[in-house]
């Protein structure tokens, strides 16, 4: 649970984790990445938004990662909702509509990506506090960042709109809230073997191993 960090927002919020996609620019299941120590991407990220108190984390990934996360992260998080994605192939906008009616119960819900497996509590904190009515976002040095936390209302437009709509095309309907955080790693996205590379200091493993227990 969160330490030394108060949260004013009277309410419970969930997190929808986006691992669906076929990394097709790192060759590599970005989910499954080694973090620091003995977990990976997806494991790292799990831990860290249970540790902070969250209701229930949902996760929606891809065919080929599904039997090997029920095997290793069926124990570590009581909250977790795991939503197999047949189709990635249609982007990440239909990752989201398959795991967010599973949130609909929160009022607010964090929206994190796998390729950025940074999470601080006082990020979180941050945005939980702020005063929005419909969805915030982080800011380091003026530049935006993730998670974003999103309210009901628009979980509600994102379900409902168009199968070629994006996230994009939902969002820019609304005013965005930002807060400013001192927290770099919200704009580090790591998408390719070179920025993964730069970031851990480390080649990405072979991909024989990406799918072993």
């Amino acid at each position: 649970m969160v330490r030394n960090n108060y949260i004013k927002r009277n309410t419970s919020f969930g997190v929808l984790i986006l691992a669906g996609g076929i990394s097709s620019r790192m060759k590599y299941p970005k989910a499954r990445l080694p973090f620091l120590g003995q977990k990976d991407f997806l494991e790292q990220i799990v831990r860290a938004y249970c540790d902070y108190g969250v209701h229930k984390v949902v996760v929606v990934m891809n065919q080929k990662l599904i039997s090997y996360y029920e095997k290793c992260l069926a124990q570590s998080c009581d909250k977790l909702v795991l939503i197999q994605n047949d189709q990635p192939e249609k982007g990440r906008m239909h990752s989201i509509k398959l795991g967010l009616p599973s949130l609909k119960e929160f009022e607010f819900n964090f929206l994190h990506n796998v390729d950025n497996p940074f999470v601080t509590s006082n990020t979180l904190t941050s945005l939980l506090n702020s005063d929005t009515k419909t969805y915030c976002r982080p800011k380091f040095h003026a530049r935006g960042g993730h998670p974003i936390l999103i309210s009901d209302e628009i979980i509600e437009d994102i379900c409902s709109s168009p199968d070629k709509s994006t996230l994009r095309d939902v969002l820019q309907k609304y005013q965005a809230d930002e807060v400013e955080v001192n927290d770099i790693s919200i704009v580090q996205n790591i998408n390719t073997p070179m920025q993964y590379r730069r970031i851990f200091q480390r080649l990405i493993p072979s991909i024989n191993t990406a799918y072993e227990l």
